[in-house]
């Protein structure tokens, strides 16, 4: 793993190093566990330990328990020197993020719960 002046601190914040506007992605495998009617999960960016205003994407599980999703997508956020981003998420039901050991039957390789790049583009 490469970090070029971006690194994971305190678990989860996304560090930087230097300013300039990054492009943030990721994936996350979300599996809801049970339940019978439609639920939501709410994904967001936070910087420095603030929401950022009009980050937020909801996506719903319909139906039964037992499916997954894989929320992906990408956020252009401009940072100053040793800023740090966050992404959150928030869930009504018993809903998680899913990581799948490699399978040696069929066979694969494991499946991440979440994937993440971080980019400078200016």
């Amino acid at each position: 793993v490469s970090s070029y002046g971006v690194s994971i601190v305190s678990g989860s914040r996304i560090k930087f190093d230097y300013a300039g506007v990054y492009n943030i992605q990721f994936s996350a495998q979300f599996e809801r566990g049970s339940g019978s009617t439609a639920k939501d999960v709410v994904i967001w960016l936070r910087l420095n330990g603030n929401d950022v205003a009009d980050s937020a994407t909801r996506i719903t599980f319909q139906g039964a328990g037992g499916h997954y999703f894989v929320a992906a997508w990408n956020f252009f956020q401009p940072v100053s020197k040793n800023d740090y981003c966050e992404i959150m998420w928030t869930q009504n039901d018993s809903i998680g993020i899913a990581y799948d050991p490699a399978d040696l039957t069929i066979p694969y390789p494991a499946i991440p719960s979440v994937i993440l790049t971080v980019n400078k583009v200016n």
